[in-house]
């Protein structure tokens, strides 16, 4: 009960942390036009395209149950 408890206090301490940090980022180097703020949009976006792609090029193609049949 008590680890459980200190863990919870351990993740939201982390989690604390890297959000003031985050706060921090975009206040320091937050795009100051339009079109910064638009490459920075379109930059998460095709990130999050390519973290799908490799992830869904690591897939197997049948799943493994198929195999041994």
């Amino acid at each position: 009960m008590l680890a459980s408890m200190l863990a919870h206090l351990v993740r939201r301490s982390i989690v604390s942390i890297l959000v003031i940090l985050l706060g921090l980022l975009v206040k320091r180097f937050a795009p100051k036009t339009f079109w910064g703020f638009v490459s920075v949009i379109l930059g998460i976006l095709i990130g999050v395209f390519f973290h799908y792609l490799i992830y869904r090029f690591t897939l197997p193609a049948k799943p493994f149950v198929y195999v041994a049949f």
